[in-house]
C-alpha cells in the first residue's frame, strides 16, 4: 500500500510550475526521485526528466530515460513482490546521495546497487534450509551469480520466494495440526520439550500459544523465523507420555498385533492368534513399530539378540518418549545397558548411526516422519482402546 503522505506530496508536485518542482528535487535523496519515477504520475516523471542531476543519471534521450525508468520500475516490484524494503539502509551508495551532488555517476551504480540488494536477500532466504524441498511444481532454485542477468535475477527471487511461501504455509500448518491433536488427546500427549510425565491443566493455554506462533510463521520473515520457539529445536513438538507408550505395547500384545519383539500382524490384517484387523491397522502399526528406533532396534532381522528390549528400567520407571537432547546417546553400545530415556521417533540403527545434516541443526522446523508417528501412534491407541470392548471386531 502506498503511503498516503507520499501520494499527498506527488500530487502536490504534479500541479507545480517545472522550476518550482526542479527547485524541490535538487532537495531530495537519489532514493526519493526513485520512488517519484516508480509512482509514475506524468508531471513529475517529466520534472525529473528535464532536471540536469537526473539527467546525468537517467540520460538525456528520451529512449535512454525511458528504458532507465522501466528498469528502475522492475527492480523495484520485483522487491515488492519478495517483500524487501528499498527505502532502508543505503551506505556508500549513490542511492543515499542528494540528488544536487550528482555530476556525472553513471546509471549503473544505481542498478548494480538494486541488483545486489536483491541478490543478496534472496540468497540468505535459500541457505537458511534447502529450500528445493517445497519449490512448486518441477522448478529448481538455479544458482546464479551477482552478475546475473535481471531476467535471470527475477526468475532466481521469484522461485525462492514461491518456495519460502510454501515452507511456511506447510510449517504454520503442522503447528496447527499438532494443537488440534493435543487438544483431542490431552491424556496421550505432551509437548515434547515438557519434562513433566503428567497432564498439564493449562492444555487450552498451550495450544492458543501454539497458535499464535503458527500465525506468527505464517507471516514471518526467514531470517526471524529460525529464532522462533517453534523453530528452534529439530523435532516434532508433541510426543506420548511414557505411559500411553507403554499401554500401547501391552495392548497390541493383548489384541495379538505383537508378542514381546515379534509382529504377528499380516498385510491383509489377519492375526496368527485369530484376530482379524483392517489392512490400514497393519500400516498403522509398522509405522508406529519402525518409529521405535531403540525398542525395536534392528527388528525383526535379528530377534534373539534383541529380543530382551525393556521399555522400563530396574527401578520401573518407563523410558521417556520423545526426541530430546537426552535421547542423544553418540557413544550407545549395543551390548551394553542404555542409561537413561532413549525413545526416538524415526531413527534407524544405533543414535549413533542415526544424525540429520549437521547444516540444518537448530533450523529445520518440522519433520514430516515425525507428525506421522505421533498421528499413527494416536489413531493405533484409539482403535486398541475402542476393541478393548469387542475383541472380535473386524475393523
Amino acid at each position: 500500500m502506498a503511503d498516503p503522505r507520499f501520494e499527498e506530496i506527488v500530487q502536490s508536485m504534479s500541479l507545480m510550475p517545472t522550476e518550482m518542482a526542479h527547485a524541490i528535487i535538487d532537495d531530495l535523496r537519489v532514493l526519493d526521485v526513485l520512488k517519484l519515477l516508480v509512482y509514475d504520475d506524468p508531471m513529475v516523471t517529466a520534472a525529473i526528466s528535464s532536471h540536469p542531476s537526473c539527467q546525468a543519471l537517467f540520460g538525456v534521450a528520451p529512449n535512454t530515460f525511458c528504458e532507465r525508468k522501466e528498469l528502475i520500475q522492475n527492480y523495484w516490484n520485483l522487491a515488492g513482490r519478495i517483500g524487501i524494503n528499498f527505502n532502508t539502509c543505503w551506505y556508500r551508495s549513490v542511492i543515499a546521495l542528494n540528488v544536487s551532488y550528482i555530476k556525472s555517476e553513471p546509471f549503473d551504480s544505481i542498478t548494480n546497487d538494486l541488483h545486489a540488494r536483491l541478490f543478496t536477500y534472496t540468497k540468505s532466504q535459500a541457505d537458511v534450509i534447502d529450500l528445493n524441498r517445497y519449490v512448486v511444481g518441477s522448478k529448481r532454485i538455479s544458482h546464479i551469480i551477482s552478475t546475473a542477468s535481471f531476467e535471470q535475477l527475477e526468475e532466481y527471487c521469484t522461485t525462492v520466494h514461491e518456495a519460502k511461501v510454501r515452507f511456511f504455509q506447510q510449517a504454520s500448518g503442522q503447528l496447527r495440526r499438532a494443537c488440534t491433536l493435543l487438544e483431542d488427546n490431552p491424556d496421550l500427549l505432551k509437548r515434547t520439550l515438557d519434562p513433566e510425565q503428567e497432564r498439564r491443566p493449562n492444555i487450552t493455554h498451550l495450544t492458543s500459544r501454539m497458535n499464535l506462533i503458527a500465525d506468527k510463521i505464517a507471516k514471518s520473515d526467514m531470517q526471524k523465523l529460525v529464532h522462533t520457539e517453534h523453530y528452534r529445536y529439530i523435532f516434532y513438538p508433541l510426543t506420548p507420555f511414557d505411559s500411553a507408550l507403554a499401554e500401547l505395547l501391552r495392548m497390541m500384545d493383548d489384541f495379538d498385533i505383537t508378542t514381546g519383539s515379534v509382529l504377528l500382524l499380516n498385510k491383509d490384517g489377519s492375526s496368527t492368534h485369530g484376530h482379524q484387523h483392517s489392512p490400514e491397522i497393519y500400516r498403522l502399526v509398522r509405522v508406529v513399530i519402525d518409529g521405535m528406533a531403540h525398542h525395536h532396534i534392528f527388528w525383526p532381522k535379528d530377534p534373539d539378540r534383541f529380543g530382551q528390549n525393556q521399555v522400563e528400567n530396574e527401578e520401573g520407571d518407563t523410558f521417556r518418549t520423545g526426541n530430546t537432547p537426552w535421547s542423544e546417546q553418540p557413544d550407545l553400545i549395543l551390548d551394553e545397558p542404555v542409561e537413561g530415556p532413549f525413545f526416538t521417533p524415526h531413527k534407524s540403527g544405533t543414535n549413533a548411526q542415526w544424525v540429520r545434516p549437521w547444516e540444518y541443526a537448530g533450523r529445520e522446523p518440522f519433520d514430516t516422519k515425525e507428525e506421522e508417528w505421533v498421528t499413527s501412534f494416536v489413531q493405533l491407541y484409539r482403535y486398541l482402546e475402542k476393541l478393548g470392548d469387542k475383541p472380535n471386531t473386524v475393523e
